[in-house]
Order: structure tokens, then C-alpha cells, then sequence
């Protein structure tokens, strides 16, 4: 089966510029991006990725290597959440597919 099969949520990033040293505001970096729907986060990546923050944690995949990087935020079916890991990994059928690892902050709603 191909992963592309399942990839039905539409998405973007985007990316802080940094000028003199100093952090900007985010930018559009990627769109038209589609990705499979997001997802808890499983508990063998949570326990290896302690946060004490008040986050919810969430993954997610896409095809291919798309330049996501760490500290990205990433859009899916509009909710905004920052990329904590991006990594890639080969499927089935010898492509390659990119899992996110997502926080998005905690508000009190269920949300993702």
C-alpha cells in the first residue's frame, strides 16, 4: 500500500527568519502539503521525550523529506503546533515519508 493513499489533511509551515541575531516573526516556508490526520502522540516516543511544559503531543507523517525542521510551526486543518522532531523513514515500498513530532500548548480544550 502506498503511503500516499492516506495523506488527506492539508498543511503548511512556516519558519522564524533571524536577522542580526535577533528572531523574527514566523514566514510561510511550505504549502500545499499533505499529510496523514494528526494524531497522540505514542507513549514510547512521549517517555523518551519528557516535557514539563504544558503541552498536548502529537505525530504525524508526510511523504518524502520536506525541509521541516525543529522549531517550525506547522499548520494542519488549522490548528497551529511547533515542530519538536523531524525525521525521515523509508516505507514498504522503498519512499521515503517524513514523522513530525508536534506540541501544541494546552489551552483546556481537546484539540488536534
Amino acid at each position: 500500500m502506498s503511503l500516499s493513499h492516506l495523506l488527506t489533511v492539508s498543511c503548511s509551515t512556516k519558519r522564524a527568519t533571524i536577522s542580526s541575531g535577533k528572531r523574527g516573526a514566523p514566514v510561510a516556508k511550505l504549502a500545499g502539503l499533505l499529510c496523514l490526520p494528526v494524531m497522540p502522540l505514542g507513549d514510547e516516543t512521549r517517555n523518551a521525550t519528557p516535557t514539563e511544559t504544558p503541552v498536548q503531543q502529537w505525530e504525524t507523517c508526510l511523504s518524502s523529506n520536506p525541509d521541516i525542521a525543529a522549531g517550525d510551526q506547522f499548520i494542519a486543518a488549522g490548528v497551529t503546533y511547533t515542530v519538536m522532531q523531524a525525521s525521515v523513514w523509508p516505507w514498504f515500498d522503498a519512499t521515503l515519508f517524513t514523522r513530525l513530532v508536534l506540541e501544541e500548548l494546552r489551552d483546556g480544550s481537546s484539540g488536534g
